[in-house]
């Protein structure tokens, strides 16, 4: 009964809020994974229907971007460079897979991935075009996210480190990998509602000055039940690099402020670490280098089949050859390497060219948000996603599985070019 209620609230304030303002249908796509595992793991028919929370959340993205388009005339508005320089890249991606040494694998991948692409990189950076957009989508994110996160962290069955999918509560000792979910795409929701609730100085919704601590907690619960390491790394690290722009810390109020935050962080991971991994050495250093290591040998095996094929060092392996199992059988879970080695100096090209754009997205908008004391709030939100995803991308997923780094980049490009225009206008 609690999840059906909670669950339908969460598709009502979707659909409601996309249809009273459309850009609110990114809240779906961000919630999309968190949203899947949740809805699998207490109802057995979205694991036979696996792709109702997928046509749900497109859906409502459609008719967000039919309306957005209706609304505000051209939705190519303010479409950066930085966009079309990721498209390229996945478009010569996936004319690679034509070389890839186990073409059906690769598109095997690509047929699976494909919605997600036109969902993350194509529709979603087109569902606003204005600043006043991107306000009321952040802290309604809070408030769905919020929910999600706490359902995800307390409402389900979890096995060690991931979320049982079989809809029931069996309690068995042993589960087969596809009845279990995905711990790093939760915690990785987590990291996006973090730091919407406390970036965000100045909320829509009155009531999260209040509940954006609470909600902000769990999010840190939430990753650290995931067993995700490098995403509570990567939350605080990218906390810390946006903190500053929406908070003074050279005088008093902000020195008691950060100190606070410290602590309080302190106190809530310290709490999750005993209550959920007490006696485990998951979160040891040794363990720790370990896992790392073991994505560079992936890597270095990638790379060392890349410099052996000629011609192929140019052009690359072809996208996913990875999965050959006789390179890997799997990706080697950290993206520049994986995209030098399989997209060869050409992909690689492209990949360190957008970097160097995203590089120069980002100065900009450090210059542009001082400017605007109301801005800056949301851009530190935008720029905190793109850190933290960036940072996750060098430890888990492939191109295809992890392309939430590009949807964050192009989506603080656009929303730069959007002050850019405001401030002229101004």
């Amino acid at each position: 009964m609690l999840f059906w209620a909670a669950f339908s609230l969460i598709c009502l304030l979707l659909v409601a809020g996309t249809i009273n303002r459309p850009s609110i249908a990114m809240i779906g796509i961000w919630c999309m994974y968190g949203l899947e595992q949740w809805a699998q793991s207490n109802q057995i028919i979205f694991i036979e229907k696996s792709w109702l929370i997928n046509i749900f959340i497109g859906v409502n993205a459609l008719i967000g971007f039919l309306l957005m388009g209706f609304k505000r005339g051209n939705p190519f508005k303010n479409y950066p460079m930085l966009a079309i320089l990721i498209l390229i890249l996945f478009a010569y991606s996936f004319i690679s897979v034509q070389w890839s040494p186990r073409i059906d694998l690769s598109y095997d991948l690509w047929r699976k991935f494909w919605p997600y692409l036109i969902t993350l990189l194509i529709i979603n950076p087109l569902l606003f075009s204005k600043h006043e957009d991107i306000k009321p989508v952040l802290s309604y994110f809070v408030i769905i996210g919020g929910i999600l996160v706490y359902m995800l962290a307390f409402e389900v069955e979890w096995f060690h480190r991931r979320i049982v999918l079989t809809g029931g509560r069996g309690g068995f000792s042993h589960y087969l990998n596809e009845q279990l979910g995905n711990p790093l795409t939760v915690a990785q929701l987590g990291g996006y509602v973090f730091f919407s609730a406390l970036l965000i100085k100045e909320h829509s919704i009155k009531i999260l000055k209040i509940l954006k601590w609470p909600i902000a907690a769990l999010c840190l619960v939430l990753i650290i039940r995931s067993g995700s390491r490098g995403q509570l790394i990567g939350v605080f690290f990218s906390l810390m690099l946006t903190w500053p722009l929406v908070n003074k810390v050279s005088n008093i109020k902000g020195f008691f402020t950060i100190l606070f935050l410290l602590a309080s962080i302190t106190w809530v991971v310290t709490w999750s670490l005993d209550e959920f991994w007490k006696g485990s050495s998951r979160w040891k250093d040794s363990e720790m280098e370990q896992s790392m290591g073991g994505r560079f040998d992936n890597a270095f095996v990638l790379l060392d089949h890349w410099g052996r094929s000629g011609i192929k060092m140019f052009i690359g392996l072809g996208n996913s050859a990875s999965f050959d199992p006789r390179i890997l059988g799997i990706y080697p879970h950290f993206l520049p390497f994986e995209i030098l080695g399989e997209e060869g100096i050409i992909g690689f090209s492209l990949y360190i060219l957008i970097l160097i754009f995203l590089l120069k997205t980002i100065i900009r908008t450090y210059k542009k948000i001082k400017l605007d004391i109301k801005m800056n709030q949301y851009a530190a939100v935008l720029l905190s996603m793109v850190f933290y995803s960036f940072l996750l991308s060098l430890k888990q997923g492939s191109l295809l599985g992890n392309m939430e780094f590009f949807m964050a980049a192009i989506i603080l490009a656009k929303y730069e070019k959007i002050v850019e225009n405001t401030h002229r206008s101004g």
